[in-house]
């Protein structure tokens, strides 16, 4: 996931139909993965960590607040 978000960060943080492809969630539960995954910074520089953290940030942003028929079991499952 981590990978994933390095070799996209600088455009966007990924399409959300590659995100699909690549790990089967939603664009909203990869983001929500990717920030959890980034508290301990998986071992990249700091830089790269908080430019990322940034787009995960502004990604999850632009998708406004979850909806009520969201749920956040899936991503709890998988």
């Amino acid at each position: 996931m981590v990978a994933f978000a390095q070799r996209w960060y600088r455009y966007g943080g990924g399409d959300p139909s590659d995100i699909m492809i690549e790990f089967g969630l939603s664009e909203r539960d990869y983001f929500l993965r990717l920030r959890d995954a980034l508290g301990d910074h998986q071992g990249l520089d700091p830089q790269t960590a908080a430019d990322i953290a940034a787009v995960v940030a502004r990604r999850l942003d632009e998708l406004g607040p979850r909806t009520d028929g969201e749920s956040l079991s899936r991503a709890a499952s998988a």
